[in-house]
């Protein structure tokens, strides 16, 4: 069973899997979200992806948005990784579609 806290606006702000873990206060929720993210951003200015509505653990607008934009969010990742600039040098001088290539495979793990 998982339980969650949530706060005043029926924003879950914690989840816990394990009942023994969980404060008086959590709640029960129905199932804990595949990637478990509760909320994003620093606890002040905090950013919640999902709410209880009627005893049901659901997204939040931000949380819908958050989950619609996870493709870019992985790509950048990958992305950051490259030296993209190098890469489009040494395609061009030396005839090569490197730099094109890990893009596209990038794209290929992350469609939109």
């Amino acid at each position: 069973m998982t339980k969650c806290t949530i706060n005043s606006n029926n924003e879950i702000t914690n989840f816990w899997s394990n009942d023994t873990h969980a404060p008086v206060e959590a709640v029960e929720c129905d199932r804990l979200p595949d990637d478990k993210i509760h909320g994003i951003g620093p606890p002040h200015n905090q950013v919640f992806l999902y709410k209880l509505v009627d005893g049901v653990v659901t997204p939040t607008e931000a949380g819908i948005s958050w989950k619609a934009e996870e493709y870019a969010r992985n790509r950048k990742a990958e992305y950051d990784q490259l030296n993209q600039f190098e890469m489009q040098f040494d395609d061009d001088r030396d005839g090569t579609t490197t730099w094109v290539d890990k893009i596209n495979e990038i794209k290929g793990r992350h469609p939109k």
